[in-house]
């Protein structure tokens, strides 16, 4: 299977209608069921996959099973084979992708507090499930018309109850996004649900400061400042969150969602709880 199906083919019972995005692995499609009339997304697969990759793309679909509904995390309905190879059928989620809608305005504090502590609250289902998602990035959270997050693409996750695919020393994610211990991996710094802390702690700066915490030209420049760089806190980097109240207590929870020693970090549930607080004002 190369180049996989398009819009107007069959997968499985599944019609596809409409493309919502493509990956260097695969596409997402709208899609009807062609008995019922449902509507879901589709995930196919668009380049030929080995057992290795196969077991990948199943291993998607079982750790979405696993979390179960959740109002921050996409839900997965089917897993399937189709002539085009493997397929998942997700909850359709009507929205854009939180990397496009941070190009387009700066999202006001009340409505990025709430986010971060939504999203926080997404990770912390996982981690409770014993799934860790890898590869949490802006581009991987999609904002609903009302506002609310959905934590999609499970493709890197690591369930913890399954043996880890990935080989020794493998980088698994997005540089700019990754803990420490994902870009120079080893034995004694293991990836765990405290390595999607720092990747929502550094989600989280952008979303309230509209600046990405680490940035570089090229990958080792991105690898000195994950690792080693001084962070600017949230409030130095933005004059209008240095004027609140709480700046220190803001500043506080990411930069603690963002310290390089894994064993010190906050959990993503004492991390949501942590932004309840600041959205009540405590």
């Amino acid at each position: 299977m190369i180049g996989g199906p398009a819009v107007g083919a069959e997968v499985g019972a599944w019609r596809l209608e409409r493309a919502l995005g493509q990956g260097a692995m695969g596409a997402v499609f709208a899609a009807r069921h062609t008995a019922t009339g449902a509507v879901r997304a589709v995930k196919v697969m668009t380049r030929a996959l080995d057992a290795r990759g196969r077991e990948r793309f199943a291993r998607e679909g079982r750790a979405l099973a696993r979390l179960g509904p959740h109002p921050h995390i996409v839900g997965v309905h089917e897993l399937g084979e189709s002539r085009w190879g493997p397929f998942l059928v997700l909850d359709l989620v009507e929205g854009q992708a939180l990397a496009k809608v941070l190009e387009v305005r700066p999202l006001p504090r009340a409505e990025a507090l709430a986010l971060c502590r939504r999203l926080a609250e997404a990770l912390a289902a996982c981690h409770g499930a014993g799934v860790v998602h890898r590869d949490l990035k802006p581009d991987n959270v999609l904002v609903r018309p009302d506002g609310a997050p959905v934590l999609v693409d499970f493709g890197v996750a690591r369930d913890e109850a399954e043996e880890r695919m990935t080989k020794t020393g493998a980088v698994v994610g997005t540089p700019a996004w990754m803990a420490p211990e994902q870009l120079t991996p080893s034995k004694s710094h293991p990836v765990g649900p405290w390595t999607d802390v720092f990747s929502l702690g550094a989600v989280c700066y952008q979303v309230l400061t509209g600046q990405q915490p680490f940035a570089g030209e090229h990958y080792l420049q991105i690898v000195k400042a994950v690792c080693l760089d001084p962070i600017t806190p949230p409030s130095r980097a933005c004059p209008a969150l240095a004027s609140a109240p709480d700046a220190a207590a803001l500043d506080a929870v990411v930069l603690a969602a963002l310290t390089r020693d894994a064993a010190r970090r906050p959990s993503a549930a004492a991390v949501a709880q942590a932004f309840a607080a600041l959205e009540a004002g405590r």
